[in-house]
Order: structure tokens, then sequence, then C-alpha cells
């Protein structure tokens, strides 16, 4: 088989025209959707643990306040075996 230099420059043309073209790529995001509930259910404990912080607060500021290492130290390890810290 004989190629002659017009074939391989039209050989050539077509594989440069291929190679160049440019890639069509969609512009991918990631996309979260949150449901009604789980919103109605964030507002409610927002609400829950802004109200028992305020509760803290005016029990610090009247001296009422009575910390308790032991009850502290039970939910640290608590939420520790829950999240597989320790076991």
């Amino acid at each position: 088989m004989k190629i002659h230099s017009s074939q391989y420059i039209q050989a050539n043309k077509l594989y440069k025209t291929q190679v160049q073209s440019p890639t069509v790529q969609e512009d991918k995001k990631d996309k979260v959707e949150i449901s009604k509930e789980a919103l109605e259910l964030n507002a409610q404990t927002s609400k829950v643990k802004e109200e028992r912080l305020q509760e803290l607060k005016q029990q610090i500021e009247e001296g009422t306040y009575v910390f308790q290492p032991e009850k502290t130290a039970q939910a640290i390890m608590a939420a520790w075996k829950e999240s597989g810290v320790i076991k």
C-alpha cells in the first residue's frame, strides 16, 4: 500500500481536529436537600438548646448553679462510646 503525502496531510489534519476539539463537560456541583421534617426538628432543637443556655446563665449569675463533675464525665463517656471513640 502506497501512502501519498496528500493522504498523510489529510490524516494529520483529521487527527488534530479530533484531538483539539474541546470536550463538553457538565459543570457538576454537589447539592443537598434538607427535608421539612429535618428543618422543623432543627428549629425545635435550637429552641431547646437556647432555653437551656439561658437557664444555665441565669443560675450562674444567681450563684445557684451546682457543677456535677461525675455527671459531666458520664455524659462525655456516653458520647464517646456512641461515636465509637472508645468501646
